[in-house]
């Protein structure tokens, strides 16, 4: 009998040992039996999450819910070549509130993995701005005319840092107007010379709010909050206004983490619908939870680089100025992208009753600098209310691209000059004869 029971204790014993052994090889195999990458910290909702797997195993699947489900779904892994698996999964289970999933084959089964989900800050902004007025969107917020103060009163005491090296030029200004697009380009693009991985960099002290995918736009893109006046935004704030860098190739921060300006965020990639490689950087106001109007990069920036930021938009803010000959003037910076569209052609817009007297300024010889005499035409000894806008057409077409106003807000499409909607707010100028007089001054 205790014979039996030294057998039985030793078999127990041994069949303890084989069980842990076999418990210990499981825990060590997962961690490369079932080998893959996750593809973000946190994905945006409507995001395709395509994930690859490589396994020796036979007939792997992946298991997978919603944090508001409580049973597993599975799906079977693709196979593309011995060991090499793929996976897509439903568009839905990137809905807000994150998932998880794990991967199994035979007795095995990989560790669970989790993903935030998040919506894309970024997907509503070409339909959200739409204010149904002649064609109209509300793209822009001229932080220049207000001197500083942004749409929630706040005013931005804080200058930018460059994002990416001076050495790189801009390739496309902000709100350009541009044959490829149907909407003003809403960012100012920085052209890497044909290279990934370049340093990308936090424009200013913040939180970062978002770290995320679009395959079909921006690609890898991070967001970060600030606040006007250089502290850093709470965890989940949007903060007073928000940078955006898109079509990244790495992430070098997480979401929530804060950041310092200048602080290396990411390096520069060719993602999304790039065409190649090169950072998309925007400056923007968040007027809801997922549609945000831009601000003019210029007044930001105080740097030699880049003309001295003039190349950073596309429509600088105009001048008003007595000349003591010829009276009161209006000049203006537009910088066109180059040969492939039309010059711009700038009109100023004259406040007469409720509707606008259109003159078209004249370009001053190569330079892109347009001008009007503003004396003689009816309007001397008076304060007038006044607005620009730009208009350009698709190279070799007389197919408008649509107007850009400055003060900028809107951008007008499918209009006449005469119609394209007027900013809210309008520049006031006096006009006033200077030593000559002529009746009528032709621009």
């Amino acid at each position: 009998m205790k014979k039996l029971l030294s057998q039985i204790l030793i078999l127990s014993m041994l069949l303890f040992l084989l069980m842990r052994v076999f418990a210990q090889a499981q825990e060590s195999i997962k961690d490369f039996i079932f080998t893959h990458q996750q593809p973000y910290p946190g994905v945006a909702y409507g995001t395709e999450v395509t994930l690859q797997v490589n396994t020796s195993l036979k007939h792997p699947s992946i298991f997978y819910r919603h944090s508001d489900d409580e049973n597993w779904k599975r799906l079977p892994l693709l196979e593309l070549n011995k060991n090499n698996y793929i996976v897509t999964l439903p568009i839905e289970i990137t809905r807000p509130g994150g998932f998880e999933y794990y991967f199994a084959a035979q007795a095995f089964k990989s560790e669970v993995y989790s993903i935030d989900t998040d919506y894309s800050p970024l997907m509503e902004i070409e339909t959200s701005n739409s204010i149904g007025i002649m064609g109209s969107k509300e793209v822009s917020y001229d932080i220049d005319y207000y001197n500083g103060k942004l749409p929630n009163g706040k005013i931005v005491t804080i200058k930018a840092a460059s994002p990416i090296s001076t050495d790189f030029s801009v390739t496309s200004k902000l709100l350009e107007l541009r044959s490829c697009c149907s909407n003003p380009h809403m960012g100012v693009d920085f052209g890497t010379n044909g290279q990934i991985d370049k340093d990308v960099k936090a424009a200013f002290p913040g939180r970062v709010y978002f770290t995320g995918f679009d395959q079909n736009g921006a690609g890898k893109y991070i967001i970060i909050s600030h606040n006007a006046d250089g502290t850093i935004p709470s965890i989940g704030s949007k903060g007073d206004f928000s940078t955006i860098y898109m079509h990244l190739n790495s992430f070098n921060v997480s979401k929530d983490a804060s950041v310092t300006a200048n602080q290396l965020i990411a390096k520069s990639g060719n993602t999304g619908s790039s065409t190649g490689p090169h950072l998309d950087f925007r400056i923007v106001y968040y007027k809801t939870s997922s549609s945000y109007i831009v601000l003019p990069n210029k007044y930001f920036f105080n740097t030699s680089g880049w003309n001295n930021g003039l190349d950073l938009d596309f429509i600088q803010p105009p001048r008003f100025y007595f000349d003591p000959n010829y009276g009161t003037m209006v000049d203006v910076i537009v910088y066109p992208k180059g040969a492939t569209d039309s010059l711009p052609t700038v009109r100023l817009h004259i406040k007469n009753g409720t509707s606008y007297d259109v003159i078209t300024l004249t370009k001053q010889g190569t330079s892109d600098r347009y001008y009007a005499y503003l004396v003689g035409r009816g309007y001397d000894n008076k304060t007038v209310q006044v607005f620009l806008s730009v208009e350009r057409k698709k190279g070799g077409t007389n197919e408008s691209l649509g107007f850009i106003t400055r003060p900028l807000q809107y951008y007008s499409s499918d209009v006449t000059p005469v119609n394209v909607t007027a900013p809210s707010n309008l520049y006031s100028v006096f006009i006033q004869y200077g030593a000559i007089r002529p009746f009528y001054i032709t621009d």
